[in-house]
């Protein structure tokens, strides 16, 4: 009786002593090196573009009631109509901002109807200009949608086209597919 109890509180001192040295830790100081810091900056900037470029081209698209109906309420079925003044946002100031319709109107995503809409909206802040916040703009923002702004398989297709936002140029397709419903 007497071992079973002694090994019984030997194992419980044993596991405590465990507990007790696993949850103690050396104060651990992690340091960056120069290069670390300059590649967080310089991910963090670039994630930062990369957002600001995706919320324009979402301001962009949702401007217009032709987005989501495919209607050309300047009477047209071609050519490109300036949208700009549907826009709200300082960073459009000077830019130049058009939107025309595909003459195909065709799905680009299974499930999608013919009747979608599809084009193409263009943000061009020509040689340079400064907007409302001190940032110089230069280059291009083509923005190709097929569907139904914000409906589930709508598509949006974001170009730069020598873009650059203070001297940095952001380049590259970004392509947004909308998977469910929006409220």
């Amino acid at each position: 009786m007497k071992t079973r109890t002694a090994m019984k509180t030997l194992s419980f001192m044993a596991i405590a002593l465990f507990m007790f040295l696993t949850s103690c830790k050396d104060n651990e100081t992690i340091s960056f090196s120069t290069d670390d810091n300059s590649n967080l900056q310089s991910e963090a900037s670039s994630d930062a573009q990369l957002e600001d470029l995706s919320d324009m081209s979402g301001i962009a698209v949702s401007s217009d009631v032709g987005t989501s109906t495919g209607s050309r309420t300047d009477g047209s079925s071609t050519g490109a109509r300036n949208i700009k003044d549907a826009i709200n946002d300082g960073r459009f100031s000077c830019a130049t901002v058009t939107l025309e319709f595909a003459t195909d109107n065709v799905p680009v995503q299974p499930g999608t109807s013919i009747g979608n809409p599809h084009g193409y909206i263009t943000i061009d802040f020509g040689t340079g200009c400064t907007g409302p916040n001190g940032r110089v703009r230069k280059g291009k923002i083509v923005i190709e949608f097929h569907g139904r702004r914000f409906m589930p398989g709508s598509l949006i297709t974001i170009t730069t086209i020598d873009y650059f936002v203070d001297g940095i140029q952001i380049e590259g397709t970004r392509t947004e597919l909308n998977a469910t419903a929006s409220t």
